[in-house]
């Protein structure tokens, strides 16, 4: 679940009655008066996807890195919800240090994934809990990558962001990464320490910013080096060869924007979950092989009975997670199911969420208007009624 959508199909046995079926005096609905779904302003039939722009293709490269950085759960377990990726060419300036951002600024592609232990529905100003960042950047060349990690940016003092000074940079070691450059900062507001550490490796650096230990460094060191081992890069000039699509499914979703027209393999797309861990088992329990994100995000189940267990399961973890929803169905829109909640607790503001199987299909969207979430997931039902 990442306030997202889902829908389901009908059987056509349901929606059809033949003549032979039917029997002298037996009353037969009018097909007239099934609901019909409130779409709004949404297309309502499969779209045209456009090509690659150079920004998708150089995301594309990033999205195939992504899927080799090491799932936040597996540096730590307490680094589970609240997932998220950036692909392309992130800037780093403000998640990992203006040093880092400019040590960087040449990188030919990137990618990163972060993650935090503070559940969702929870202020992070009243409960900080620990956060971690962790990806890697393409350099040129070995020489490039191993040039970016020695910068004297890295430990030079911040700029001043949200405050009139900056903590001071504390110079820390990795155990077993002598080679790598790392500082710490200790934060009174919040009563955290933070660690960002570099590493070069051939022709990357690997990039960190995490409020808990060294130890939680070393451990993304340890599993992303040996990642990086099997993996094969795709020549800036090859970028435009690589796809955003699979299968066709994204002619079947809502049109996105940007980098966000994608279709992902299970094992990257679990990394953008509201909750990583729960997420992985649920992906297993429906079989979710692909996730398709746009204007809405579809998912692709083994089947019929895999769409509806993860419709369900999204919806009781967003339950869990936002005291004070409310629930709703969806007209015209079999198995649609919809929760508006506060984002956090004592909000004035209010989020909707809707999911619906469709098929071996779930449709999930989100927004700040139920009313207009509601006819995104009646849209993409009727957008789905084709797809296999």
């Amino acid at each position: 679940m990442r306030v997202r959508a889902a829908l389901a199909v009908v059987g056509t046995a349901l929606l059809l009655a033949s003549c032979s079926s039917t029997i002298a005096g037996t009353p037969v609905a009018d097909p007239s008066a099934v609901p019909k779904p409130d779409v709004g302003s949404f297309p309502t039939a499969p779209r045209t996807v456009g090509s690659l722009t150079d920004s998708q293709a150089r995301a594309a490269e990033g999205y195939r890195m992504a899927e080799i950085i090491p799932m936040p759960p597996d540096v730590d377990p307490s680094q589970r919800y609240n997932g998220s990726i950036s692909v392309g060419k992130p800037s780093l300036g403000l998640s990992f240090g203006e040093g880092v951002g400019s040590a960087l600024k040449d990188m030919e592609v990137g990618a990163y994934s972060s993650a935090q232990s503070t559940k969702p529905g929870v202020s992070t100003f009243d409960t900080p809990g620990t956060s971690l960042l962790m990806g890697f950047a393409r350099m040129k060349d070995a020489a490039a990558a191993t040039a970016a990690v020695s910068d004297p940016a890295i430990l030079a003092a911040e700029k001043p962001q949200f405050s009139t000074s900056e903590p001071a940079k504390e110079q820390v070691a990795i155990p077993g990464y002598s080679a790598a450059k790392a500082y710490r900062m200790t934060w009174p507001s919040t009563k955290t320490v933070s660690i960002v550490a570099v590493l070069a490796s051939d022709r990357y650096v690997l990039f960190t910013y995490t409020t808990m230990t060294a130890d939680a460094v070393k451990k993304f060191f340890d599993l992303q080096t040996k990642a990086l081992g099997g993996f094969t890069p795709t020549p800036v000039d090859r970028f435009s060869t690589l796809t955003k699509d699979r299968d066709d499914l994204l002619k079947y979703t809502l049109a996105g924007e940007g980098n966000r027209d994608v279709v992902l393999p299970a094992r990257t797309a679990v990394v953008n979950q509201s909750d990583i861990t729960g997420s992985v088992k649920n992906f297993a329990d429906a079989g979710v092989d692909v996730v398709a994100r746009a204007g809405n995000t579809v998912y692709r189940a083994k089947d019929a009975a895999g769409a509806r267990l993860l419709a369900d399961a999204f919806v009781a973890e967003l339950k869990g997670f936002y005291a004070g929803n409310t629930a709703s169905t969806v007209k015209g829109v079999p198995g649609g199911q919809c929760l508006t909640y506060p984002p956090y607790k004592g909000s004035k503001d209010s989020r909707s969420y809707c999911v619906a199987p469709v098929g071996r299909y779930l449709v999930e969207v989100s927004g700040t208007q139920l009313e207009k979430t509601k006819q995104a997931v009646g849209a993409s039902y009727l957008v789905l009624q084709g797809a296999k």
